[in-house]
């Protein structure tokens, strides 16, 4: 996979370098195979995320789910992709379902929590956000994910009861 990966890798170079146009032409120079790989579809998934079409965002989402399942980010970029896309619940039950997959962390619980409320469901959202914060106290993240809900419009109705931080 040499070609590929030199071409992923000035894919990727050009999209952080903010070229999602030479970023994509990368991209198409790639192998049919190169084209399933777990980072190219992330790769792709964040260029099609800069261009808000979300349609196409979920379903390179699904094929990352299935091809990397054990990657939390894919089931994060299918469930943002169904939040864009109007379908909150879905965008829920996706995270839900598959939370207790990976070892504790603050970002799966923190968008449960977001999803929640926006569903109305605050004592569940609670909840998640109680899950987040014990997650990102164990890495000393803690305050900077307090920091992260306050600029967070989803979570406003939990901001009265955030914990303190030190």
């Amino acid at each position: 996979m040499p070609p590929d990966w030199h071409r992923f890798c000035a894919a990727d170079g050009w999209h952080k370098l903010g070229d999602s146009t030479q970023a994509r032409l990368e991209l198409e120079g790639l192998s049919p195979e190169a084209r399933t790989h777990p980072d190219v579809l992330q790769l792709l998934w964040r260029l099609t995320a800069e261009q808000g079409q979300w349609a196409e965002c979920r379903d390179l989402a699904i094929s990352l789910t299935q091809v990397a399942p054990q990657r939390r980010f894919g089931w994060l970029h299918l469930a943002y992709s169904l939040h864009q896309l109007g379908e909150v619940t879905a965008a829920y039950d996706t995270l839900s379902a598959v939370v207790d997959n990976f070892e504790p962390n603050a970002t799966i619980p923190f968008h449960l929590a977001r999803y929640a409320c926006r569903l109305g469901r605050f004592k569940l959202a609670h909840g998640w956000l109680d899950r987040a914060y014990l997650a990102a106290a164990e890495t000393g993240m803690a305050d900077d994910l307090r920091q992260k809900v306050l600029g967070e419009l989803d979570l406003e109705p939990l901001w009265g009861a955030l914990p303190e931080v030190n």
